[in-house]
């Protein structure tokens, strides 16, 4: 169980390669680095996840309980990558809203275990 997934998807945010504008850069040791990461983010390919929880709310509410300094129309991008990101076909991918109670998210995301836990037997 883990609260972020690697993905080569989306690059710069929501849990990509921070580094991948890097991959042709002329400094070969920032290019091995941007490389090495880019590497490490591709093995997740290999290992997916058997369920991914995405919380999707509105960006307004989102930037209202942030404190650090990130933008809405950074929040926005997130969001929107959030929704566009694929997994296999054996993964469970559920949308959850996250303007709903922390309460009714838990709930949701424990009767999502339990029955992903069933069916894996």
């Amino acid at each position: 169980i883990t609260d972020r997934y690697p993905q080569i998807q989306i690059t710069g945010y929501n849990d990509g390669p921070l580094l991948f504008e890097y991959l042709n850069s002329d400094n070969f040791i920032i290019k091995l680095f941007a490389k090495y990461e880019y590497n490490l983010y591709k093995r997740s390919i290999k290992m997916p996840p058997d369920l991914v929880v995405k919380l999707i709310g509105d960006p307004k509410i989102l930037y209202s309980r942030r404190s650090d300094e990130i933008t809405l129309e950074m929040l926005r991008r997130k969001q929107d990558g959030i929704k566009q990101l694929k997994f296999t076909e054996n993964t469970t991918v559920a949308e959850l809203n996250s303007n709903n109670t922390i309460q009714s998210i838990n709930l949701e995301i424990m009767n999502l275990i339990s029955k992903e836990m069933k069916d894996k037997k």
